[in-house]
């Protein structure tokens, strides 16, 4: 056999290389699937809560000039038409409710990660960030219980 031919010969993986190799692969994409599906996770729930904080301060920009805030989306839309406002969805888009009373506010939206996420503001006690859900049609006149300040 000549030199040419026999580096024609090895020049193949071998099965052990080529199973060596076939787990390398095999780890990483166990890792970065996982990973990448939080992430994902992750981006779904940040865009719920940046569209509760676009309608937020177009109800901010409403109570400013008018006294009070408003449950109607297309008032909110005129202010803020980025933004998507829903009767009674929060999975279509923004819910609002009003608490007269305590002239409260309650926004909720549901990410496509399944998370629910809330917001209950009034002027004089600020707002307050939770998640779960329950406030589409019933804004209650104090926070609900686990709802905090300085964000989800």
């Amino acid at each position: 056999m000549t030199r040419a031919a026999s580096r024609q010969a090895d020049a193949g993986f071998t099965l052990i290389e080529g199973v060596v190799a076939a787990m390398v692969v095999s780890i990483i994409v166990a890792v970065a699937i996982p990973a990448f599906q939080g992430f994902h996770r992750s981006a779904q729930d940040r865009a719920a809560q940046d569209e509760i904080g676009r309608v937020l301060a177009a109800e901010r920009a409403f109570r400013q000039q008018e006294g009070a805030y408003t449950a109607e989306g297309a008032t909110l839309s005129a202010l803020a038409p980025e933004a998507v406002v829903h009767d009674s969805d929060p999975a279509a888009g923004v819910t609002i409710g009003l608490n007269e009373a305590t002239g409260a506010v309650c926004l909720e939206r549901s990410s496509a990660s399944g998370t629910t996420f809330g917001l209950w503001e009034n002027a004089s006690e600020g707002a307050f960030y939770g998640q779960g859900g329950g406030l589409t049609g019933a804004c209650p006149e104090a926070p609900p219980a686990g709802y905090a300040t300085g964000g989800w």
